[in-house]
């Protein structure tokens, strides 16, 4: 069995409060992703994108970023 490979349209952000406000009024998640060897990235993703991975069967899924 083949691992599918899932991909989140997400686009960068300035950090800050005004900012994730406005995102949230268009529909937008603001968003970080931390790792071991890069600073935090700021992002916004989709809402509706993200309303549709919210089942169990992808608690532990690994999402790659476009």
């Amino acid at each position: 069995m083949s691992a599918q490979q899932y991909f989140l349209n997400a686009e960068n952000r300035e950090a800050g409060k005004h900012t994730s406000r406005e995102a949230r009024k268009a529909s937008k998640v603001p968003s970080v992703v931390y790792g071991p060897k890069f600073k935090n990235l700021n992002i916004f993703v989709e809402e509706n994108t993200i309303k549709k991975y919210l089942s169990r069967r992808f608690e532990s899924t690994i999402f790659s970023l476009k």
